[in-house]
């Protein structure tokens, strides 16, 4: 039975606190980059519960902030906000309707078997059981509010542009501050290894990327060496 109310924040929290120290999946950062103007894209590069976001204890939400160290330096922080919250809503929304489709199959999938076992074995009946439960679970969530998050941004150390970075803060309900930290930190936050979530592609393509680059620079420092000792035989 998955953790709701208090419990489901809470929970939440411990994650993204262990998470705190982990680096940004790359899949996260090209999701929920930002266009900005007609050429410039602005990707996060860090993702983390924000320091002071709770003062007062904990609330019904879980306060995120993005860090993106590749703003243009001349920026409307008011529209980058804005436009923040507009892309991570409408991802937001793919995740909640890819998930509902999602426990929909499973349901229907596990009514289907225990109509076919009638008289299976216990730990089937619980399974299914279990099934329905998590269904029920998600029904009971709030639902995705039609306006995106608000959102905060402002601009860290302005006066030292080696420290410069733009920020934005914003508070999101517990399942989709989940679904956020399985995107950014899927080994923290997704409790089924074998899950196709959004965020398994994007890593591996990066890595693919370094590997392919590395090869190249391997070859070029071994041909460079091979020149230089014909060079040197002449």
């Amino acid at each position: 039975m998955e953790a709701s109310g208090a419990a489901g924040v809470e929970a939440c929290l411990a994650r993204w606190r262990r998470a705190d120290d982990e680096s940004m999946a790359d899949a996260a950062r090209y999701r929920l980059a930002v266009p900005w103007d007609d050429d410039t894209t602005v990707r996060p590069g860090v993702v983390r519960l924000w320091p002071g976001g709770q003062r007062g204890g904990a609330g019904s939400t879980v306060p995120l902030e993005f860090l993106f160290p590749e703003a243009p330096e001349e920026i409307d922080e008011r529209r980058f906000a804005q436009a923040f919250a507009g892309t991570l809503h409408v991802w937001l929304r793919e995740q909640r309707c890819a998930e509902f489709r999602a426990r929909l199959t499973e349901r229907q999938s596990g009514t289907l078997r225990r109509r076919n076992n009638s008289h299976g074995s216990l730990e089937q009946l619980e399974a299914g059981d279990q099934t329905e439960e998590n269904w029920r679970d998600f029904l009971r969530r709030p639902p995705l509010e039609d306006e995106p998050p608000k959102a905060v941004a402002l601009v860290m150390n302005p006066k030292i542009r080696a420290m410069r970075v733009l920020v934005c803060r914003v508070a999101l309900p517990p399942a989709s501050a989940e679904h956020v930290g399985r995107l950014a930190f899927r080994h923290i936050f997704d409790d089924d290894p074998h899950s196709s979530a959004d965020g398994g592609c994007g890593g591996g393509l990066m890595t693919c990327l370094y590997v392919l680059i590395a090869v190249f620079l391997a070859v070029l420092v071994l041909s460079f060496g091979v020149l230089i000792r014909k060079f040197l035989k002449q």
